[in-house]
């Protein structure tokens, strides 16, 4: 269900709403974003029941703690940046880790399924495996710094925030993943695997 009054309300506006107990304005951030930071959270584990608790229990504590919570004019970075602390934690705990929070490098996989179709339109299926394949090959960093930065089009400013590293880094970090791939395959094959994210990235947020 779809509420397009709170589809064209400032971002400031409506996480305001929802904070502050408008039942629809949240349900409308649920529908919204649940599915985008579950896609997300899933890469760092591909444990279902873990992805599906974290982002209900952030979304629990939104509706708990709402008028706790702090403003933000970007919603989608203010969640991303939520659920990855959540993640970690839990990883943390699970693992029992000791490292800090933001100085965990946690694994990042990119199990495509769009993309896999959208690629295989353009290239056979063998080349488009062999494409996920070195993507995977890649540090974990860099994976989701490209995923954050392609995958879910936010600015290397919210990329470096949610990633815990300062905006240079996040550049650098970008910049290193784009490099890595070009020399394990073709500039076009590069070009088209970041389409194919870009291009499921729309598909999954109109579903």
């Amino acid at each position: 269900m779809k509420f397009t009054n709170y589809a064209s309300m400032p971002d400031a506006q409506l996480w305001e709403e929802a904070l502050n107990g408008d039942k629809l304005a949240y349900s409308f951030l649920y529908e919204t974003y649940a599915p985008i930071l579950y896609n997300y959270s899933f890469r760092f584990t591909s444990d279902r029941a873990f992805t599906e608790d974290c982002v209900q229990e952030l979304f629990l504590r939104l509706l708990e703690r709402g008028n706790q919570l702090s403003k933000t004019d970007s919603i989608k970075f203010y969640l991303f940046r939520s659920i990855r602390r959540e993640i970690v934690r839990r990883l943390e705990a699970r693992d029992q880790q000791t490292l800090p929070l933001m100085e965990r490098d946690v694994d990042f996989r990119v199990e495509f399924a769009h993309e896999s179709s959208w690629l295989d339109n353009r290239i056979s299926d063998e080349r488009s495996s062999e494409l996920l394949m070195l993507l995977n090959e890649l540090p974990a960093r860099q994976k989701e710094a490209i995923f954050l930065r392609f995958y879910d089009e936010l600015p290397y400013e919210e990329v470096a925030q949610i990633m815990g590293i300062n905006q240079l880094s996040a550049y650098k970090t970008i910049y290193k993943a784009l490099a890595n791939l070009h020399q394990k395959m073709p500039a076009r094959s590069v070009m088209l695997l970041l389409a194919a994210m870009m291009s499921a990235s729309k598909s999954l947020a109109h579903a």
